[in-house]
């Protein structure tokens, strides 16, 4: 997964052989990584001091907020959110505080337009229900910490693998459910980040959905499905 925030672009990585959760571990190094790169006259990238940047175990989504302060990066492994104050275009310094628990199995993240509220797509099935589910956070402006909001483990269909926020008025959520062959959706509070379903969410899609993007002149979501 990458990301370019303008001046910068952040990949992420992780060392197959050292995540091996049902097999022999051949490596000792540390297996994610988010690698930084500052954007220069023709394009040239320039790792900055200290890049790459450890993130956890197996990284597997990144985003940044809209103004490129803070970076975010969900660990599936260990079910974690971490936290990144973006630094002199692209070093990256950990936040605070961090790493910070999300729902089972995190698989994708994004950040609302005004850039206050952080949500987290979990694939792995939440306790009772045999789906996935939404961990919603409230961002701290001044410091970026993200604080999870209270009963938002909002319930998906199964296993979430991309999520998204309406780019037009950042009013509503979706997520593609790769297993549940479904969209998800949510309404989006303004004043708190909080989450209500839908009426007759999940909407039937496609089998295998993977991704979902809102197009920037409207409201809709567009799913991609797999072949």
């Amino acid at each position: 997964n990458s990301i370019i925030t303008g001046d910068a672009v952040f990949v992420t990585a992780f060392d197959q052989s050292a995540y091996n959760p049902t097999g022999t571990t051949t490596s000792n190094a540390n297996p994610g990584w988010v690698f930084a790169f500052s954007i220069g006259s023709g394009s040239v990238l320039t790792a900055p001091p200290g890049s790459p940047y450890e993130a956890g175990v197996k990284p597997s989504a990144i985003v940044s907020t809209p103004t490129n302060e803070y970076v975010y990066v969900t660990d599936y492994a260990s079910s974690e959110l971490i936290g990144y104050s973006v630094r002199d275009g692209a070093s990256l310094v950990f936040l605070i505080n961090g790493p910070f628990r999300t729902g089972s199995l995190p698989q994708a993240l994004t950040i609302d337009p005004r850039g206050r509220y952080i949500y987290v797509a979990n694939s792995g099935a939440t306790a009772g229900s045999g789906s996935g589910s939404v961990s919603a956070y409230v961002i701290d402006l001044a410091t970026g910490t993200p604080s999870s909001l209270a009963l938002t483990n909002n319930g998906t269909d199964t296993e979430p693998v991309a999520i998204t926020v309406d780019a037009s008025v950042g009013t509503f959520v979706y997520t593609a459910n790769f297993l549940g062959n479904s969209i998800s959706g949510f309404t989006l509070s303004a004043d708190s980040g909080e989450l209500t379903a839908n009426q007759a969410s999940p909407y039937p899609s496609g089998a295998q959905p993977s991704a979902i993007v809102s197009a920037p002149a409207g409201s809709h979501s567009v799913q991609t499905v797999s072949p």
